[in-house]
C-alpha cells in the first residue's frame, strides 16, 4: 500500500499498538534524556535516542518517536519518515514530450518541500493534456485522501470519519455530523442520500486499512 507521510502520521496516532509501544518507551527512565536537535527549517534534525527509543523507531519505520497524543504541525510529517534530509528533495525529471509535466509516474523524480508536492508544467501543451496528466500524478501520490466519487454530494476526510466513528458508531450519524459541518447547518436538518452513507463507510474502512497496514508492517520489522 502506497501511503503519504501524512497518512502514515495520522494512522500511527490512531494505532492502539503503536500507542502501547510508545508508552512503554516513555516509561523507560532513559527516554528522559532523548532529544531532537535542530527541528526548525531549514536544518535537518539530529536525533539522540536511548535503546528503547531506537527499537521503537526501527519497528515502526520512524526517524524519531512520534507522540500519538499530540497533534502538532510544528514538525513536518516527512521528517518522521525520511532520514537525514529536509525538505525532501529529489532530482526533477525533464519535462516529457508526451505529458508536458515534470514528475514521473514512478514517484521517484518529484520534489516535495514541507510536505508539499511541486509540479512543473510546460504551458505550450494543451490544457486538457496537462490537466489529465497532473491529475494522474496527484492520484499516484495519494493527494487528498478524501472520499470523492462521481455523483457524490460531499467529500469526507477519512481521519475525521474514523475519529467520529470512535465516538458514535453509526455511519448515518457520522455522515450527518460531517455534512452539517460542511454546509454550516444544524445536523438535525441535514438530508442524506445513500451515496453519503456509502462514502462515509468507504472513508472509515480506508482509515482502518491504513492503520492495519502500518501495524502489520511493524510486525515484519521485529
Amino acid at each position: 500500500m502506497k501511503l503519504t507521510a501524512q497518512d502514515k502520521l495520522q494512522g500511527l496516532r490512531r494505532s492502539e499498538k503503536y500507542r502501547a509501544d510508545y508508552q512503554a518507551y516513555r516509561n523507560d527512565p532513559e527516554s528522559l534524556a532523548d532529544c531532537i536537535i535542530g527541528s526548525g527549517e531549514p536544518s535537518i534534525p539530529s536525533v539522540r535516542l536511548c535503546e528503547s527509543g531506537r527499537r521503537l523507531c526501527a519497528k515502526w519505520g520512524l526517524q524519531f518517536p512520534l507522540n500519538p497524543y499530540e497533534n502538532s504541525d510544528d514538525i513536518p510529517a516527512d521528517w518522521y519518515f525520511a532520514p537525514a534530509r529536509h525538505p525532501i528533495r529529489k532530482e526533477l525529471s525533464t519535462i516529457t514530450e508526451t505529458t508536458g509535466i515534470r514528475g514521473a509516474p514512478d514517484s521517484e523524480t518529484v520534489t516535495q518541500v514541507n510536505n508539499r508536492l511541486v509540479i512543473t508544467v510546460d504551458p505550450s501543451f494543451p490544457i486538457d493534456t496537462l490537466m489529465r496528466h497532473v491529475q494522474a500524478l496527484l492520484e499516484r501520490h495519494g493527494v487528498g485522501r478524501s472520499e470523492n466519487h462521481a455523483g457524490h454530494r460531499h467529500q469526507f476526510n477519512i481521519w475525521e470519519a474514523y475519529d467520529l466513528f470512535q465516538e458514535n458508531p453509526s455511519l448515518t450519524d457520522v455522515a450527518r455530523i460531517l455534512v452539517s459541518r460542511q454546509e454550516g447547518i444544524p445536523s438535525e436538518t441535514v438530508w442524506l442520500d445513500e451515496s453519503d452513507v456509502k462514502s462515509i463507510r468507504r472513508a472509515y474502512r480506508k482509515a482502518c486499512e491504513i492503520i492495519n497496514y502500518l501495524e502489520k508492517s511493524a510486525n515484519t520489522r521485529l
